[in-house]
């Protein structure tokens, strides 16, 4: 490294440049993202991580994969069946809406539990099933047929 390599890397160090492993310089802006941060971001579709996918392409707020574009293209190219979207039995996009599906189902299992525990100590406080129905949007009767355990 020459004296004037020497002198550039000091002045980049000195303004808050960062140097990629291409060795290209960015300046950094004020309040822009660090490096552990960077290493975080992933598809927005998929899950991928920077580090696991070819590229990622950032907009805002999201990210998307280059397998994702490639799924997008092809989704966009096929012939439509009656305007309902159609992805295959065996496609990527399927595992994706799949393991989407396994997380969300978790999640509602999750809130009817908690729901199921409320209303448990709302009765055991002696709270009107019309409170309760009320406080759920539905009424006195559905509330009980959904919660209160007996046929």
């Amino acid at each position: 490294m020459g004296h004037g390599d020497e002198l550039c890397q000091v002045l980049l160090t000195s303004l808050g440049a960062s140097r990629y492993p291409d060795g290209a310089h960015l300046f950094k802006r004020k309040g822009s993202v660090d490096g552990k941060r960077r290493r975080l971001w992933r598809c927005s579709f998929c899950g991928k991580g920077k580090d696991a996918a070819r590229r990622l392409v950032a907009g805002p707020g999201v990210f998307i994969c280059d397998r994702c574009v490639q799924l997008c293209n092809e989704v966009l190219e096929s012939p439509a069946q009656n305007d309902e979207l159609s992805i295959g039995p065996d496609t990527e996009v399927a595992e994706v809406l799949l393991d989407e599906l396994r997380i969300n189902a978790t999640g509602l299992k999750q809130s009817e539990d908690q729901l199921q525990r409320a209303v448990n100590l709302l009765r055991k406080n002696q709270v009107a099933w019309s409170r309760i129905g009320e406080a759920i949007g539905t009424s006195r009767q559905a509330a009980w047929e959904r919660f209160s355990g007996e046929d």
